[in-house]
């Protein structure tokens, strides 16, 4: 592992923790540096896993990943800038494209703990 590649990965853990509201709703857990990356794992509504997140210099975009069991892509989302990365991370990871699916499915799973 090259000290770059921390020096991004802690960059790229700065930059979620920035919103720990929306982050916190994924269960991240596990953050850990790949190359030119971090790479943690997510407990969220819509996907339970490995998520990776990639930065390539020469476009100044991400690439975000999620991961399954046996470590297949499931999902590639290519090209992401700074200013769109969390909000795309959270549709993909917590609450899907439709606000108010997510409220209802939320609602839904609470209800499961009631008496």
């Amino acid at each position: 592992m090259k000290q770059t590649d921390t020096t991004m990965a802690s960059s790229i853990l700065k930059l979620l923790t920035s919103r720990p509201n929306v982050i916190l709703s994924w269960g991240i857990t596990e953050p850990r540096a790949i190359e030119n990356g971090l790479r943690f794992r997510v407990e969220g509504f819509r996907h339970q896993g490995l998520c990776e997140i990639v930065y390539f210099e020469g476009t100044d975009t991400f690439t975000f990943r999620t991961i399954d069991k046996d470590g297949l892509n499931i999902q590639e989302l290519d090209d992401l800038y700074l200013d769109n990365l969390i909000d795309t991370i959270d549709r993909t990871v917590e609450t899907g494209d439709d606000p108010q699916e997510y409220k209802k499915a939320v609602s839904e799973w609470l209800d499961t703990f009631k008496d």
